[in-house]
């Protein structure tokens, strides 16, 4: 025991939990933006679906009075004036579900962007603390693992971050 204590050096090994704890911590905080983020493309979705269908309908009801407006023109009916007026209106409002289409779409894009940015981190985040731990486990720079066994059975009233993980 007391050889495994005094290869150890102490200073490297609280460095490398300290930079476990502060990976720890971000892949914490990165996990939250993920989740939050994931909710806003679920809510994106749901809405491109309900525009998306709107904009549809409204295009199917445009083209039909198009053709009835254009029938109305050819035959010179009566009614040919009100059903232009009404041709309007329903573009109109095909235009505009057309342009909330393209915003919600844009929207999406940006947000799909910023999660693979966040998942992005969480693979660095992830490599860099197995990283630490694969240091800590093979016995390089200053934390021999059989020191570092030993240590944590001495001090296993405080569980720490890297404790935890490497399960003592």
């Amino acid at each position: 025991m007391q050889q495994a204590s005094s290869s150890f050096d102490r200073p490297k090994f609280d460095s490398i939990d300290k930079q476990l704890q502060q990976t720890r911590t971000q892949q914490q905080q990165n996990e939250a933006q993920i989740e939050k983020i994931q909710k806003q493309i679920t809510d994106l979705n749901a809405k491109l679906y309900a525009v998306d269908q709107n904009y549809r309908f409204a295009k199917a009801v445009y083209d039909a009075e198009k053709y009835d407006y254009e029938e109305a023109v050819a035959h010179k009916a009566s009614n040919a004036q009100k059903l232009g007026a009404q041709l309007q209106e329903t573009e109109k409002q095909m235009n505009d579900y057309k342009a909330e289409l393209d915003k919600t779409t844009l929207d999406l894009r940006a947000a799909n962007e910023e999660q693979s940015k966040f998942l992005g981190q969480r693979e660095t985040l992830s490599k860099q603390r197995e990283g630490l731990l694969a240091r800590v486990l093979s016995g390089g720079e200053g934390c021999p693992s059989e020191a570092y066994r030993s240590l944590l059975k001495e001090t296993q009233q405080q569980e720490g971050p890297l404790e935890a993980m490497v399960g003592g």
